[in-house]
């Protein structure tokens, strides 16, 4: 095809405007031609069968496996078990000298030097016809898709089976958590997986110990060969705080072992979704009957959605047990996973010293009856608990450091919204939760994305909140941008502005869906039976205040602006019946004009020096590219019945 075009764009005087604009506006047409034929099936992400492209694999000088996250650390893993060669993993910028599986790491222009015929692999994006993932940028050097390159998960969803594979036969050693470390060690064992000199573990030296009867040798750290693989276990947190702290203390482990000349390691197993997978193995979950609920309801609720709302609704009710928004529940996950497997007479205590560990200085309301509940609680006909047992035994102990004496929580729920945790790693959590005697629900709050991030920069401009680095993205953030299924797999749905104007209609749902009673006490916020407020920046709101359903942030957002919003939140903003713009109305180059326009809320942020504004646009116009093209992605998919 030929095509004849002459340039009808004004270019701007100031040439640093050039850099936030990529689209060839003479050439749009052609964008329009590729994605017709994407909308037809005539090109596709994928261009073979999975088995063929495993055979094609394997005929290849070998692959490159792209980053070292834990998606593509389950690749490398299941290529070992498909005989398929493995020359290295490459990052965008590494240190020299790492190894992985006793595989290089390398800088991509690095490898791609020293292994001139090998193809890359990428596990963590799919729809490569659509330029996802670096296709575009692989293309530009001489790497053809689905030749030389795959987003592999246009052709399968490899499941992670705990690494088996890249773990057997090697000298290993663990550090981090010490429960942590004792509890994989003792699953891998269960798996038939002995390092050849037995489990040990590298203790920092600023590290106090946590146990002193732990089942681990200590390493000598000089004694360790360069062959050794070390595991990285510390628990994954999502507050910004907490995560900073455990990124920090990833950091230290790394440096420690490196100054002793250990460049193999890998923190697979510092991730939720880890031990996840080796919960779900566990037969019998809740094996004692009075530990063993009617049912578990998980909240997936995403910030300034309602997740205060929701809590104090159904605070108090009789047949739900809660724990407050606090430190214990944010991290009840680890808690449970670190003290399962021990011996009951020691968990109590373990405990005490776990939680005065994290959280030196903050104390629960009652810590004295905390663990006299906890004590009562645990079976002494057996020796151990199960994760999900000590999961209903801290919400009962929890109860009861507010006067609710409960024994028994088989005629209870739990209601469990643990707030930094969402998306696809909760639906990860009611895996490690249900079983067949105990249903475990999703329910969704969501609101209209106009508001709620509008609500999120108020959080950060008025009141405190982290987040001002990525201001610009929480501005446009519809939660599930990186998400084609937009959280598919079922569960409740509870729109923010029905549960506010209609609530006895949308909390009788909720009752007739758990299979709970009605209580009065759904028309109030409380906690712990007291009225509870919610300070908005303004002032103190309760119950069903409606302004939040109405206030559109016209200090934040213009109509340009909310615009916008309609326009690259789409999915969301669709698929919960609130209003939307379908971008398709546009030309790409009309979508870069309107998204060039600043914010509103822009005129708030400070920056010394132009270059540094300039810096920031132009990240936050990749950004927004990003964005859009994915939406198209989505959008044009849905049309063709693929999602």
């Amino acid at each position: 095809m030929t095509i004849y075009a002459e340039g009808t764009w004004e270019k701007p005087a100031d040439w640093t405007e050039n850099l936030l604009r990529t689209v060839s506006v003479e050439f749009e047409c052609i964008d329009h031609i590729y994605e017709e034929n994407l909308k037809a099936g005539i090109i596709k992400d994928a261009d073979r069968e999975s088995a063929e492209l495993l055979d094609y694999l394997r005929k290849t000088d070998g692959v490159i496996i792209r980053g070292t996250y834990a998606a593509a650390q389950d690749a490398y893993d299941y290529f070992q078990k498909t005989g398929i060669k493995v020359c290295c993993f490459a990052e965008d910028r590494c240190g020299g000298g790492r190894r992985l599986f006793g595989k290089p790491v390398m800088e991509i222009v690095e490898a791609m030097a020293e292994y001139n015929g090998a193809v890359f692999v990428d596990n963590n994006e799919k729809g490569s016809a659509w330029g996802m993932g670096e296709t575009d940028y692989f293309d530009y050097m001489g790497y053809k898709r689905n030749r030389d390159y795959f987003l592999l998960k246009d052709y399968m969803e490899i499941e992670g089976d705990s690494l088996k594979s890249s773990l057997r036969g090697r000298e290993i050693v663990l550090a981090g958590d010490i429960l942590l470390c004792e509890k994989l060690a003792e699953y891998l064992e269960g798996q038939g997986i002995f390092p050849k000199s037995g489990w040990k573990y590298i203790r920092l030296p600023e590290e106090a110990p946590i146990k002193e009867n732990t089942q681990l040798r200590n390493a000598d750290i000089k004694e360790l060969g360069q062959d050794t693989l070390c595991l990285i276990v510390v628990p994954e947190y999502f507050e910004g705080n907490r995560n900073k702290k455990i990124q920090e203390r990833k950091e230290r482990i790394k440096g420690y072992i490196r100054e002793h000349g250990i460049v193999d390691y890998s923190d697979y197993f510092s991730y939720m979704t880890a031990f996840i997978n080796i919960e779900k193995e566990t037969k019998c979950k809740y094996q004692s009957d009075f530990l063993r609920p009617q049912r578990i309801a998980i909240g997936s609720i995403y910030s300034c959605c309602g997740n205060s709302l929701i809590r104090g609704l159904l605070d108090y009710h009789p047949s739900i047990m809660m724990i407050d928004y606090n430190h214990l529940n944010l991290e009840l996950f680890w808690f449970c996973i670190r003290l399962s497997g021990r011996n009951i007479k020691e968990i109590s205590s373990l405990f005490l010293e776990l939680y005065d560990l994290e959280w030196e200085g903050i104390k629960l309301k009652d810590q004295d009856a905390f663990i006299e509940k906890m004590q009562q609680l645990l079976p002494e006909e057996k020796d151990t608990c199960t994760s999900q047992e000590l999961f209903v035994i801290f919400h009962i102990a929890y109860m009861y450091m507010y006067d609710r004496n409960l024994s028994n929580a088989s005629d209870k729920m739990i209601y469990w919204e643990p707030h930094y945790i969402v998306g696809d790693i909760l639906e990860e959590c009611r895996e490690w939760m249900k079983a067949e005697e105990v249903p475990c629900d999703m329910i969704r709050v969501v609101r209209n994305l106009c508001m709620s991030n509008g609500s999120r920069l108020k959080g950060i401009f008025e009141l405190g909140w982290s987040g001002v680095n990525s201001v610009c993205q929480i501005a446009i953030d519809d939660n599930c941008a990186d998400r084609e299924n937009c959280n598919n797999s079922g569960g409740m749905v509870i729109r923010f502005e029905d549960l506010k104007c209609k609530p006895k209609e949308e909390l009788s749902r909720i009752c007739d869906e758990w299979k709970i009673p009605w209580s009065d006490t759904l028309m109030h916020t409380t906690i712990h039976g007291a009225v509870s407020e919610y300070n908005n920046g303004n002032r103190q709101v309760k119950d069903f205040d409606l302004k939040p359903v109405y206030h559109t942030y016209e200090e934040y957002f213009s109509e340009l602006d909310r615009l916008k919003i309609l326009l690259i939140c789409k999915v969301w903003q669709k698929k919960y019946d609130y209003p939307y713009i379908d971008a398709s109305v546009f030309s790409k180059r009309e979508l870069q004009e309107i998204f060039l326009k600043e914010f509103r809320f822009m005129e708030r942020l400070n920056f010394d020096t132009k270059r540094t504004r300039d810096l920031f646009d132009i990240r936050f116009q990749e950004y927004v590219r990003k964005r859009l093209q994915k939406l198209r992605m989505i959008c044009k998919s849905e049309q063709v019945g693929l999602l």
